[in-house]
């Protein structure tokens, strides 16, 4: 009786043009993996042996999915990064990029309170 009762749902269904197809939702970055990086974001003075080696502002996008990083060095360079959890890998990845066109492409884990990148 319950695979009829089934049947004429779906027939209902049909006949009024409209079909309910099930589908799982997109993945979201809100798992405490993806938060790892946070403790980065905010707008960093960067110094190096006390001297001002530039400024750093860090944002998260993208749902939550991306740490942005914008950075203006002191002698006038800049350059971005995007961070993010790989669910593949279940590694972290930076793409960089500045203003020369000089790219880097780092991978890591975070363990011990640490970030590590490496490439």
């Amino acid at each position: 009786m319950a695979s009829g009762a089934r049947w004429v749902v779906v027939a209902v269904s049909l006949l009024s043009g409209s079909v309910a197809l099930a589908q799982t939702p997109p993945p979201r970055c809100d798992a405490p993996e993806f938060r790892q990086f946070d403790f980065w974001i905010g707008t960093w003075d960067v110094t190096t042996n006390g001297n001002a080696a530039g400024t750093n502002e860090v944002t998260v996008e993208e749902d939550g999915c991306v740490v942005h990083e914008h950075w203006t060095g002191s002698k006038g360079g800049t350059g971005q990064s995007f961070n993010f959890y790989t669910r593949a890998t279940k590694r972290w990845r930076q793409v960089w990029i500045d203003n020369t066109g000089n790219p880097l492409d780092l991978f890591g884990d975070y363990a011990e309170r640490k970030m590590t990148l490496a490439g």
